[in-house]
């Protein structure tokens, strides 16, 4: 393993071309060759990308725990971005197999281009979402060019998705959770290197929207990082969200199913783990994407999972009992969410009139596995209460479209984020911080889950556009408006990861701390104006406290 060098504040980074476009950094591994580029206003930062943090996890090491990467001779050249780990991408209509399975590469993006410094800058380590079925760290929706601006050193990387990162059958031979141990090896590297690039290895906030921040959360409460962490930003996402896990027998019944259709029909664990290493990973992949039940339903068939039979496990116990144990650690916490995350669930249903008409007509049985609680008890009976609740017992339709939404943002992120603040609060995290985002600008990812003829608000995701530049969207050429939007949210999450509170200044209205008795927000709202609003969602919050009080299953 790494050891960590911190004797001297003094970065070893020098230019290697007449043109200084290039620049060399020395780690425990190696040199490494970065390359200089400039922020969305102009900013000169320095790029080092594809660095590789774990062994290849390819033959033998396939549906094993990460190894740490050796050392490399000579001048490695992290100008470039590695491939991403081996994935398709059903939710978006992308069938195709693309990446690789040598995958596990780190990049990081540092404002620190002298070759020495007095201080050492924050650091921002994001996971990047995408149901943990696909992604990457890469610029092609990681972009570093808006939260370089800030004095931050940022570090985005890939992890094992799919099937290949989550496949378990509870036991030690394979206890699942591989790609979250990615995740915990890349937050190790960069604890062990990252004053190398300027960084801080004492100030590490980790973030991630989605899936990312269900994985960032599940980082904070995992025994393999502790003391690694000093805050924390989950977006639209939390360990406690329905998605978010999958219990004992479910995973293991869908490791077995994925198997057998691969020809590897033994249930013992050792034979079953020898006959898919001997598989194309393309197959695997493509595999998997047949084990959906409904569409893209449930979404996620392959998650994380409790590890009790595991040494060395990722998540020894469930996350709430981590937590009421005591044992999460003592950090700042920003829970965020915007206004219609739900439009990434109910969206494709609503644009598409064939399966809207399948999902009113088999609404009992589509309904819990589409929405995802057919853990509860008696589920046929929350089935009733939901339809009830949200729809007053009407199909699901255009005219009440934004009530369906309702149903998958409350249930996918709002109430999981609730839940998840209060119990922080009762055992023992402060401060906490809730921000609930309402401005849909320019560009929206509800144009690709829902419906581009259709505003239904601010889609899940869609204040990603304005930390992260992406490809998909191309060159920003943002109105007032739209610069407006990408220097609250760089400079509220920037300010976190520097001091642990989001508005400690009076650039901007106070954001106040959330209390468990009145769980607050901060509201961005469609002007990029913020304001403190409380009791936000009460009843639909109550709505889901009375179902999981009677219904609530435990993995």
């Amino acid at each position: 393993m790494w050891a960590v060098h911190l004797g001297v504040i003094c970065l070893i980074l020098r230019a290697v071309d007449s043109n200084n476009n290039f620049l060399e950094v020395t780690i425990p591994q190696g040199t490494l060759k970065g390359i200089f580029r400039k922020s969305w206003t102009g900013k000169t930062f320095a790029s080092f990308t594809g660095i590789p943090y774990a062994t290849p996890p390819i033959g033998n090491l396939r549906f094993e725990a990460p190894l740490p990467a050796g050392p490399w001779k000579g001048v490695f050249d992290a100008t470039g971005y590695k491939s991403e780990c081996t994935q398709d991408d059903v939710a978006m209509n992308i069938t195709d197999v693309t990446g690789n399975e040598d995958c596990l590469y780190i990049n990081i993006y540092t404002p620190q281009v002298r070759q020495v410094t007095t201080s050492l800058l924050p650091v921002m380590f994001y996971t990047h979402g995408g149901s943990l079925t696909s992604g990457s760290g890469s610029d092609d929706f990681c972009g570093p060019d808006f939260l370089l601006d800030e004095d931050v050193v940022l570090i985005t990387y890939n992890y094992r998705l799919g099937a290949l990162g989550f496949i378990s059958m509870g036991d030690e031979v394979l206890p699942g959770n591989n790609g979250l141990k990615d995740q915990a090896l890349a937050l190790k590297w960069t604890k062990v290197n990252v004053a190398n690039f300027g960084g801080d290895p004492d100030r590490i906030t980790i973030f991630g929207s989605s899936s990312g921040a269900a994985s960032s959360h599940f980082l904070m409460l995992s025994p393999l990082t502790r003391g690694l962490i000093s805050g924390a930003i989950m977006q639209s996402g939390s360990a406690l969200a329905p998605w978010a896990m999958s219990s004992y027998e479910r995973a293991k019944n869908k490791t077995v199913a994925l198997a057998k259709s691969l020809g590897c029909s033994s249930t013992d664990s050792k034979h079953l783990v020898q006959c898919l290493r001997g598989i194309n990973a393309v197959d695997i992949v493509q595999a998997a994407s047949k084990l959906y039940e409904w569409a893209t339903s449930p979404l996620m068939p392959f998650r994380p999972v409790v590890e009790k039979k595991s040494k060395n496990a990722f998540l020894p116990d469930s996350p709430e009992n981590i937590i009421k144990s005591g044992y999460a650690p003592k950090i700042p916490i920003i829970f965020s969410s915007v206004s219609e995350e739900g439009i990434i669930g109910a969206g494709p249903i609503l644009s598409n009139q064939d399966l809207m008409r399948e999902f009113n007509e088999d609404f009992d049985r589509l309904a819990p596995l589409t929405i995802d609680y057919s853990d509860l008890k008696d589920y046929t009976s929350v089935t009733e209460k939901v339809r009830l609740f949200y729809l007053g017992n009407e199909d699901v339709g255009l005219e009440n479209a934004l009530q369906a939404i309702s149903i998958f943002t409350d249930y996918w992120v709002l109430y999981p984020i609730h839940v998840s603040a209060r119990m922080h609060l009762e055992y023992g995290s402060k401060p906490i911080y809730q921000l609930l985002y309402d401005y849909r600008g320019a560009k929206s990812y509800g144009d690709l889950y829902g419906d581009p003829l259709r505003n239904y608000g601010v889609c899940h995701c869609d204040e990603l556009l304005y930390i992260f530049t992406t490809k998909l969207y191309g060159i920003y050429q943002g109105s007032t408006l739209e610069r407006r939007a990408v220097n609250t949210m760089i400079k509220l999450w920037t300010n976190f990861a520097r001091t642990g509170n989001p508005t400690p200044n009076s650039e901007f209205r106070k954001w106040k701390r959330t209390r468990k008795e009145n769980l607050e927000y901060y509201y961005i709202d469609n002007n990029v104006y913020s304001k403190m609003v409380n009791n936000t969602f009460l009843s639909r919050m109550s709505f889901w406290d009375d179902i999981m009080s009677t219904h609530k299953s435990h993995l």
